[in-house]
């Protein structure tokens, strides 16, 4: 078994099973893979998230772009997954 099955299935779970997910995201830069000429190259922009659910799990995600699209997508989906549960903004 790989890490990334363990994180696959801590996911499932949290996402089936949590009664809180709480989540934040925070900007990061990517520094690019090494040029074959050795010209410097600008960093990539990126965004860290962080999913708490309940006192079971810690599980982070990166994403290249972050948008209101994506953030209400995996909203969308945890409201799916939990109905009747409303989001609250801390």
């Amino acid at each position: 078994m790989t890490a990334g099955c363990v994180v696959l299935a801590m996911r499932k779970e949290a996402f089936e099973t949590a009664f809180c997910i709480a989540t934040d995201a925070t900007g990061v830069a990517v520094q690019p893979e090494p040029s074959k000429t050795g010209e410097r190259q600008a960093c990539r922009k990126g965004h860290f998230f962080v999913l708490l659910a309940d006192r079971d799990h810690v599980l982070f995600e990166y994403m290249p772009r972050e948008t209101s699209v994506t953030r209400r997508r995996d909203v969308s989906r945890l409201c799916r997954l939990h109905p009747g549960r409303r989001q609250e903004r801390l």
